[in-house]
């Protein structure tokens, strides 16, 4: 018995020991933080004023998202700091006023494991309120008319209260007050404020990111039509918008076009600087369209343009800079009346995104039309908007109506089979007054339920299950007509 109870102890020591061991080995194992000496006393400081090199991400806006319309970029800095071993209150001076703070991300380039412990958003800028505030309780000197007031200030709600030699005195009108320092708290440019510990002294690569409301962009178009209307020339214009609170100088500029998903809650078009660069670009009407500015790519679901030089974004400014160029474009003319739109003939510009200077991704935006006269001079024809358009694809623009074109519907025999079966037979007149002939295209999108064209004296297309179109070929200061029959059922 007593060798059982000394077999079990040694087993249960053996089994401790064996615990204690493996303990041991998995802490060994485990990533080794950097120690920081946290009783080392108050922290080294340092500051950086300004950025290396900054890139900015600028994010479009889109009718999906009403609150990205004041604009969101994404900023990343690369800034050079001294530390020393341990801890560093880090300061990084000149960041954007409309910070998130909360998307703030540090990452120390130079020592992998350094470690940001805090990082504070100080946006308690200099002004004469901040000032006043900041000196409730101690001593100033206000002029106030020809006299000099030396006193405390009590109060700066509804003026000054100042408690002087002579009493108290309240001051609503005064021209000056002098402050005798710049008391601590206040900064002269939005800082955010680091506490990074770090084992490897010497100047550190810091890599800073953050977004930041008031940056943002639209695409903008220009399209000069020749005198046939065969053809075009397409000029697109990124116009980039920067009210984020701070300039960011030689940034690598890229653009973001596409529906990004944002969990919360306008560039301005200077028309006649795009107006007055087309015409002098249309002067000389070169062969083939200039280099590109920016090179493109897909990043996820979304279009990417970076441009190939630097650029100056300053705070409270919008820069406008090409985004694409083609010439001699291929265009068609077509004349549409669709009555569950409009009672007028609609003009409209059609072409594919293909060929020199385009077969990239235009990006959604306004596009104005523009056609010189018989002097040479540009006319503004209208204008109209587009959807993002992949390479290949279709872009039609609604210029305007056709004045001398009208299009007339009549029923001209009804016929009832049932309680739910119809037969409607229509008669479609189209006028054509102007002196070269014309092709409109008729669509008729209200055909609900089953049903099926009886006779018809021009061939239709069915586009949809609502949907068919025909081509009405009118003559020069003449007429033509189209008269078809459609059976309806809904049961």
């Amino acid at each position: 018995m007593k060798g059982e109870k000394r077999l079990f102890a040694i087993g249960a020591v053996a089994v401790v020991l064996l615990l204690l061991v493996g303990f041991a080995l998995l802490e060994k194992n485990q990533p080794q933080r950097i120690k920081v000496n946290w009783n080392m006393g108050e922290s080294y400081s340092t500051q950086s004023d300004a950025p290396s090199s900054v890139e900015v991400t600028a994010y479009q806006a889109t009718q999906s998202y009403w609150y990205l319309s004041s604009g969101l970029g994404l900023v990343k800095e690369r800034r050079s700091v001294a530390l020393t071993q341990g801890m560093n209150a880090v300061s990084l001076q000149g960041v954007a006023q409309q910070i998130d703070a909360t998307s703030i991300h540090v990452k120390d380039m130079t020592d992998a494991d350094a470690q940001a412990l805090e990082q504070n958003y100080r946006y308690d800028l200099v002004s004469q309120q901040a000032l006043l505030e900041k000196y409730v309780g101690k001593q100033i000197y206000v002029n106030a008319g020809n006299r000099t007031l030396m006193g405390t200030l009590l109060s700066t709600a509804d003026g000054l209260v100042l408690q002087t030699s002579n009493g108290i005195v309240a001051l609503r009108d005064y021209s000056q007050v002098e402050f005798p320092s710049l008391p601590d708290g206040l900064l002269t440019k939005p800082t955010i404020s680091l506490l990074l510990g770090t084992q490897k002294a010497g100047t550190h690569d810091i890599e800073l990111s953050y977004l930041a409301r008031g940056i943002t962009w639209e695409a903008d178009y220009v399209a000069v039509a020749n005198a046939d209307d065969t053809a075009l020339d397409l000029q697109g214009w990124a116009s980039v918008t920067n009210n984020a609170g701070a300039t960011f100088r030689d940034a690598k500029l890229k653009l973001v076009a596409g529906d990004i998903h944002l969990v919360e809650s306008n560039a301005p078009v200077y028309y006649d600087n795009m107006l007055k660069a087309v015409r002098s670009e249309s002067a000389a009407m070169p062969a083939s369209a200039p280099e590109p500015q920016f090179s493109t790519q897909n990043v996820f679901e979304y279009n990417l343009y970076t441009l190939e030089r630097p650029t100056t974004l300053r705070d409270k400014e919008t820069k406008q800079i090409e985004l694409m160029n083609a010439r001699s474009v291929p265009v068609e003319k077509q004349y549409v009346f669709q009555p569950s739109q409009s009672t007028k003939v609609q003009t409209k510009l059609v072409f594919k995104n293909a060929g020199d200077g385009l077969g990239i991704s235009l990006p959604l935006g306004k596009v104005r039309v523009m056609k010189p006269d018989a002097d040479g001079q540009l006319q503004f024809l209208g204008e109209d908007s587009i959807s993002h358009t992949s390479k290949e694809g279709e872009v039609r623009l609604f210029v305007g109506n056709a004045m001398d074109i009208t299009v007339e519907k009549t029923e001209t025999n009804y016929r009832q089979f049932g309680s739910c079966s119809y037969e409607h037979t229509y008669a479609i007149k189209v006028t054509n007054r102007k002196d070269s002939a014309a092709t409109v295209k008729y669509v008729e999108d209200s055909f609900w339920g089953s049903w099926d064209i009886r006779s018809e004296t021009l061939k239709h297309e069915k586009k949809d299950a609502h949907t068919a179109s025909w081509m009405i070929n009118a003559p020069a200061n003449g007429e033509a007509t189209l008269e078809y029959t459609v059976f309806r059922t809904w049961c």
